[in-house]
């Protein structure tokens, strides 16, 4: 029955999602987009995408070595299957809130081993402004596909911090590997939240060691690759100001969690002046307001360290934490202070869980969280925009550019190129998300550059045979082109670093597999009769 209760309140709450068509939303150009291209570059023998060559005005671009993986890859049979890039792209958002719904009552439930508790969080986890923000508003895929994995991380993380067990220890790898996969500035956020958890229990916090390693490693074929290479790029050649400064700009005002005007348009100038509306819920409100007088009147361990982890969540959204903010600039780039909303929901619904009695008060949490959601259930405009105008119009799916190479000028970006600098005729033109290629005469010797930037990993052929990649002073592929017809051919090719990194994450598939092995044999263990345990 809970499921039942699940699936009708996830659907409810996304019948906008069913209306033919895409829809107006921030990420909704971003996210067609990469979707796109991450299947073309399957397709294309790319598994995983790293590199797309026909971006950036055809000078390649490293989307995916930074860009999320795991919405594309849960894409992927679907496209196959022969459903269109914006089916698929509306299937990627609803999917996620029921799985979410369903995580957190698992989540809740092994934890508190109350049925009807976990149920009223898991409603609330699903019925909560910023989920309708995040979906309808936004169409932040990524963000979307955390709420799914947050609430089995966490849930591992108690466990393991309070009763060990290999079911503990699979729920924090699949987790978080699920979280790291997703959209890795909203699992950062719950680095806070998971410190908090883990003091009061920390003579056991040896027992997360061996999960987070199997997290990483799962996920290593994306992150590895992302965080060597990121020093590559324009995001991190801004140590000052540009894109590293962009939180400056993001936090909110105590009254706009309280309450905010539902809008569809991006802020302006700050967080504090545009139409994005950031508040937590009433509902949400109430169960954290119940949480704190309930952690006063018979406090627990879990009660305590949920209430400062939505405390301290909710005050680095404001102003009063810049001096803190200031410290974290200097070791990673975080663009919106205002992603703490994600923890912040997903703690106000374990607040919920955790105050949940047999009392007719507690049950009113839900028609709240109805009634008080019930204009938020709408997209702004609904739109019949053919799927070209989408993938034309993103250069590379990103409002900063921030992944094209610091050695490239951003100038390139600027208008459309030639293929060849200086002009020459060409034929026999070819180009897929990893490769380029095409014939050309010259009567003399000529020095030429191509419209592809230089990357690790982008390979440069004359005529079939491979020669030194070098750039020029713009950060184009360039060579001496001998008089003659000749072809011209580039190719991205695995790095040893990114072979290394699939070794890592096939090793971390292997070990999650033999933690469920093993958990599946000791559950059957445990079923059997006293008798035929001992006869073993």
């Amino acid at each position: 029955m809970p499921y039942v209760i699940i699936f009708l309140f996830s659907t409810t709450g996304l019948l906008a999602l069913f209306h033919p068509g895409l829809f107006t939303a921030h990420d909704i150009w971003h996210n067609v987009a990469r979707l796109y291209h991450y299947h073309h570059a399957v397709l294309d023998g790319q598994f995983p995408p790293y590199w797309v060559s026909s971006m950036a005005e055809g000078f390649g671009y490293p989307l995916f070595f930074f860009s999320y993986h795991l919405p594309w890859l849960v894409g992927q049979p679907f496209l196959f299957a022969g459903l269109s890039v914006p089916v698929v792209t509306k299937i990627l958002l609803f999917l996620p809130h029921l799985l979410s719904g369903l995580t957190f009552y698992l989540g809740a439930y092994l934890t508190t081993h109350n049925r009807p508790a976990s149920l009223l969080g898991s409603l609330l986890y699903l019925w909560a402004p910023h989920r309708f923000l995040i979906t309808l508003v936004s169409a932040a895929t990524g963000v979307t596909w955390t709420f799914v994995f947050i609430p089995l991380y966490f849930a591992g993380l108690y466990l393991l911090l309070t009763s060990p067990s290999r079911l503990a220890k699979f729920l924090l790898s699949f987790g978080l590997g699920g979280l790291l996969l997703s959209h890795l500035p909203t699992a950062l956020t719950l680095v806070i939240p998971s410190i908090i958890l883990a003091i009061p229990n920390f003579k056991k916090i040896k027992n997360i060691i061996f999960p987070v390693l199997i997290a990483l490693l799962i996920s290593a074929f994306y992150l590895l690759p992302s965080l060597y290479y990121s020093r590559l790029t324009l995001a991190s050649a801004y140590k000052e100001g540009g894109f590293a400064a962009i939180y400056q700009t993001g936090f909110i005002n105590f009254r706009q969690l309280v309450y905010s005007k539902w809008g569809y348009g991006p802020f302006k100038s700050t967080a504090k002046d545009g139409e994005v509306p950031y508040q937590l819920g009433f509902a949400q409100w109430a169960a954290v307001i119940l949480l704190a007088a309930s952690a006063l009147y018979k406090p627990n361990k879990l009660k305590l360290t949920t209430l400062i982890s939505f405390i301290i969540c909710l005050f680095l959204m404001l102003d009063y934490s810049k001096p803190a903010w200031k410290i974290l600039e200097k070791f990673i780039s975080f663009d919106y202070p205002t992603r703490f909303l994600v923890p912040a929901t997903f703690l106000s619904a374990l607040s919920a869980t955790l105050i949940y009695q047999k009392n007719v008060l507690f049950l009113l949490i839900i028609p709240l969280a109805i009634f008080a959601n019930r204009n938020h259930l709408r997209v702004n405009e609904y739109t019949n925009i053919p799927l070209k105008t989408y993938i034309d119009s993103e250069q590379t799916t990103n409002s900063h550019n921030e992944y094209f190479p610091a050695s490239a000028s951003p100038a390139l970006l600027d208008d459309p190129a030639p293929l060849l600098d200086p002009p020459l005729a060409y034929t026999d033109f070819f180009q897929n998300s990893r490769s380029l290629s095409f014939s050309v005469s010259s009567d003399s010797e000529t020095p030429v550059s191509l419209r592809q930037v230089a990357w690790p990993g982008q390979h440069l052929y004359l005529d079939g045979r491979e020669i030194p990649a070098v750039s020029d002073q713009l950060g184009r592929l360039s060579l001496t082109l001998p008089a003659g017809t000749h072809t011209i051919s580039t190719r991205f090719l695995p790095t040893a670093l990114i072979k290394l990194s699939w070794i890592l994450t096939l090793l971390g598939v292997i070990l999650l597999g033999i933690n469920i092995k093993s958990e599946v044999f000791e559950s059957e263990h445990r079923k059997m009769p006293p008798n035929e345990v001992r006869s073993e």
